[in-house]
């Protein structure tokens, strides 16, 4: 995929930035055409532009796809693996796809699992990751302030914990 300066990009890993600049340079052997992208957090990424479908760089979703974010958002959360390593691995997998989607999921099923039985700090991290990054993206899209997004994504989430209440018959004073 091309992309041009001023285009917000998104990275899985850091999230939402811009390209500033397409410039050519010798860094890696082989690879002479880099997009610079510029992140929020005074992060500079200097990225192959040959390489950057296969490191997931991507364009910001639409706005069809925001609204079917916060539809996953709240919708009823998955039960997670019990097993660490296998919640671990899942949980971080689906939020390095750079996902939209498979973040929300993840989120949501991590809110559930905080709800429900609490989180390892591991976990609580891939939550906060994965919340940081749904939010900030979002908030490009749709040009609002992010504490606004956090707060539309955690009465969505409060939707979800819900629903899965109701659906077990367990009360929501939890």
């Amino acid at each position: 995929m091309q992309f041009t300066i001023g285009q917000n990009v998104i990275h899985p890993s850091h999230g939402p930035g811009e390209i500033v600049d397409v410039t050519e340079i010798n860094l890696v052997d082989g690879f002479t055409n880099y997009y610079v992208i510029e992140f929020p957090r005074q992060l500079i990424l200097h990225i192959p532009i040959r390489k950057s479908d296969d490191l997931g760089l991507r364009k910001t979703m639409s706005q069809a796809k925001v609204e079917n974010v916060y539809v996953i958002l709240q919708s009823e959360p998955l039960d997670l693996p019990d097993d660490y390593k296998q919640r671990h691995q899942k949980s971080e997998a689906l939020l390095q796809s750079g996902s939209p989607v498979k973040v929300a999921e993840v989120v949501r099923d991590l809110a559930w699992r905080e709800k429900s039985g609490g989180l390892s700090k591991i976990d609580g991290d891939l939550f906060s990751k994965g919340k940081e990054m749904l939010a900030a993206e979002i908030a490009l899209v749709t040009h609002r302030d992010i504490h606004d997004i956090h707060e539309n994504i955690n009465l969505a989430l409060s939707k979800a914990i819900s629903a899965k209440q109701t659906q077990l018959g367990v009360s929501p004073a939890l």
